[in-house]
């Protein structure tokens, strides 16, 4: 129970410790080749695949890919904690455009020509027709951004191009609803027309009924191909917004979603890189899917480790004691000498200079260390500090070693009988020591 104290003590100890570090950390990982580092924690931290890289916890720390084309490409991270140790829609949209805007448009304003009487309701309906017209055909509107947001795609795969510059130059052909360019015209125009074109066919409907006409015309069959179409035509207009948009804020990297960590747990990273699902952009990917493993541990200052050490104690012997007969009772006397110079135990260790890539430190400072000998007396408590090359640590400081001492009695003291001899364990002073320990290594902490 006292050991099992000592340990509950230490553990509590160390959460106090508050968390360091740098800010800032990102992972940054290139599609092109497939390397990657550690950005924002001093010099950049390269690792491979399936690593293990620490990281400060408590802390949000970016993923960002790099060598690669957002606009193409898509990141998904696929966190599981570890313990510490485009539409089939818009293509038929385009394909049977024809059919909800005849090529009679074209030549509406010489069948209008050829009519003798048209009503104000007609003309008025002819206008809201030809505005949907331009907004689905016009040179700003979706069907053409459409084919050239396919034509940006295609530069965009050329070796020499720049993700920035190409999408840059794309941008300036688009006409933006707002300053950010979330939004093109395009779909706002058509948006507000249609309301404007089912009142103008009601209307039109209004004006022929008196004199028995028929309310069809030129002007209300392709008026009512269009309300028949709504849904298609709002669908698709969305879908080249989006597929527009994407390719205009396209970027050479794709920051994706943070990840963090705690002082008990880390998280083991899927990250795939892979094309988007609209078929255009399936089309423009020139890199296959890329999955990145990575596992990622909170970095901890100060840094624990438990090792096995040896230590040496040149002052760390202590007499036993008896008595012998003599005059008047019994003498206490020197029997011999307990010998604990040599001896072993369970180390703590504090580094102050934890890891951030896959491998540890090269050389370590340990402040303190807390050695004890693992038996029910507890033997043996040692604190001190040390420096370490690798797992093996040369350290040194003060010792205190179980001992049977004297109480209030003294070698040479006469007793009146043998049985007044007073003797207990205790530590006593302390005395130096030198050690050689072997640190983060199994079975004393897996996987450091």
């Amino acid at each position: 129970m006292k050991t099992r104290s000592h340990w509950i003590a230490l553990t509590l100890a160390l959460a106090a410790f508050p968390a360091t570090g740098a800010h800032g950390q990102r992972l940054e990982i290139s599609h092109r080749n497939g390397t990657a580092s550690l950005e924002g924690s001093g010099a950049p931290v390269s690792f491979d695949r399936d690593a293990e890289i620490r990281i400060v916890p408590g802390q949000r720390t970016g993923i960002r890919i790099t060598g690669t084309n957002s606009a193409v490409y898509r990141c998904n991270v696929d966190q599981k904690p570890v313990d510490v140790p485009e539409t089939a829609a818009l293509r038929d949209f385009l394909n049977q455009a024809g059919k909800i805007i005849p090529v009679a448009l074209t030549s509406l304003a010489d069948r209008v020509a050829a009519v003798d009487s048209i009503s104000a309701a007609e003309r008025k309906l002819i206008g809201v027709v030809a505005r949907v017209d331009a907004a689905i055909y016009g040179p700003r509107g979706f069907h053409q951004t459409y084919l050239n947001t396919l034509a940006t795609l295609n530069r965009m795969r050329d070796p020499g191009a720049s993700v920035e510059g190409t999408a840059a130059a794309f941008r300036t052909t688009l006409v933006c609803a707002d300053g950010a360019c979330t939004r093109l015209a395009f779909v706002d125009s058509i948006v507000g027309i249609l309301p404007q074109l089912m009142d103008a066919r009601r209307a039109l409907t209004v004006a022929l009924a008196p004199s028995g006409a028929v309310p069809v015309t030129p002007a209300a069959d392709v008026a009512d191909s269009i309300l028949a179409n709504v849904r298609t035509i709002l669908d698709a207009a969305h879908q080249v917004q989006g597929l527009a948009l994407t390719v205009a804020h396209a970027r050479s990297s794709i920051d994706c979603d943070p990840v963090q960590v705690s002082r008990s747990t880390g998280r083991k990273l899927t990250i795939t890189v892979e094309p988007r699902p609209l078929p255009e952009l399936q089309r423009a990917a020139t890199a296959g899917p890329m999955n990145f493993a990575v596992t990622v541990m909170p970095r901890l200052r100060p840094y624990p480790s438990v090792g096995l050490a040896l230590l040496y104690a040149p002052r760390a012997r202590y007499e036993t004691y008896g008595t012998t007969a003599a005059t008047g009772g019994a003498r206490i006397v020197t029997t011999g000498f307990d010998d604990d110079r040599v001896g072993y135990g369970l180390v703590l260790g504090l580094a102050w200079n934890d890891r951030v890539g896959p491998t540890r430190p090269r050389t370590r400072f340990w402040l303190p260390e807390i050695t004890i000998n693992p038996t029910d007396e507890l033997k043996t408590i040692g604190v001190g500090g040390g420096v370490s090359l690798g797992i093996l640590k040369v350290g040194g400081g003060a010792v205190w070693n179980r001992h049977v001492r004297l109480v209030g009695q003294r070698v040479d003291q006469v007793l009146e009988s043998a049985d007044l001899l007073r003797k207990e364990d205790g530590y006593g002073r302390p005395r130096g020591y030198v050690s050689l320990s072997v640190m983060g290594w199994p079975p004393f902490l897996k996987g450091n």
